[in-house]
């Protein structure tokens, strides 16, 4: 049985992986990233070929915590918490640290 977390991660990665579209960019490889113990998720562009017109770079970046989403980065014309909520995962599981949102502090016994 998948935890909250896995079940989250799994949505995460799906999301993520959507915003490579091959035709959008010339000469482009993408990398999507993410370690073995399922707490970074990085969608990359990267050139083939030198060209002044577009940069290198990060598209998206979030990482888990707990069952929070963590939005580091987003570049993006269709916001990633925007894409998340579609598919289900609440906006208070959203922390949009781009923004300078901050994860909850834990409420004392």
């Amino acid at each position: 049985m998948e935890t909250i977390k896995q079940n989250i991660f799994h949505t995460l990665a799906d999301v993520i992986y959507a915003y490579h579209d091959a035709d959008s960019y010339q000469h482009t490889s993408y990398y999507f990233a993410s370690p073995d113990n399922q707490s970074v998720m990085v969608s990359y562009v990267a050139h083939d070929e030198p060209n002044p017109k577009y940069r290198s770079g990060i598209i998206v970046l979030a990482h888990l915590e707990q069952d929070i989403v963590v939005i580091e980065a987003d570049n993006t014309d269709h916001p990633l918490h925007e894409a998340l909520m579609q598919v289900g995962i609440p906006r208070e599981k959203i922390i949009l640290a781009y923004a300078g949102e901050k994860l909850p502090t834990p409420q004392g016994d």
